[in-house]
């Protein structure tokens, strides 16, 4: 098995894992709670549609192909190195 490869996902939602950082815990908290449940489609289009919120993002998730992604919010990008 490739080790990209993912044997469970909740059929609700696509994200695995949801790092949020903003002004304070319980924001984060709330906004990485509501990712989750959303997906990452909605997730990714919510943090760009509303760049006036101080939030950056960082999800991960299965793809269509049953592939592992990371998405990385704009400000993010550069400031985490991921190593695949």
């Amino acid at each position: 098995m490739s080790p990209n490869k993912v044997l469970f996902v909740d059929d609700e939602s696509n994200v695995l894992s949801a790092t949020v950082l903003t002004s304070t815990c319980k924001m984060a908290d709330g906004y990485a709670t509501a990712f989750m449940v959303m997906g990452v489609e909605e997730a990714v289009s919510f943090v760009e549609i509303n760049p006036y919120i101080d939030l950056e993002v960082m999800f991960t998730y299965v793809n269509d192909s049953n592939q592992l992604e990371i998405y990385t919010s704009e400000g993010l990008k550069g400031s985490i190195n991921i190593n695949r």
